[in-house]
């Protein structure tokens, strides 16, 4: 059964702002934890502290949460739920249509 998904320009229109919006605030927060937690187990086993670990796995933690708000942060303009649940691999950023209300999130040309 082939889908087929409603092309609306202001749906596509509002979720490029949106997506836009995001990108343009937290660009660098994903990189900058993953780096945090990757400088801080280097410095736990060069460093030999145990301490260090702890801090990877708060920077960690942050991290998980990082991916998780961008899933929920980001609605569909025309029927205003999350287009993915928090547990896919898939981003937001990345999907072409809603699968709850079938309208094209980006220009399918």
């Amino acid at each position: 059964m082939p889908i087929r998904a409603v092309n609306d320009p202001d749906v596509i229109a509002a979720w490029a702002r949106a997506t836009a919006t995001y990108r343009k605030r937290y660009k660098l927060l994903q990189p900058c934890m993953g780096l945090a937690a990757l400088a801080c187990v280097v410095a736990g086993i060069y460093l030999h502290n145990i301490y260090a670990f702890v801090l990877f796995f708060a920077f960690f933690l942050g991290l998980i949460v990082a991916r998780v708000a961008e899933r929920v942060s980001l609605a569909c303009p025309h029927c205003s739920q999350i287009p993915v649940s928090p547990f896919e691999g898939v981003s937001p950023l990345d999907i072409d249509f809603c699968p709850n209300c079938f309208y094209w999130l980006k220009s399918p040309w």
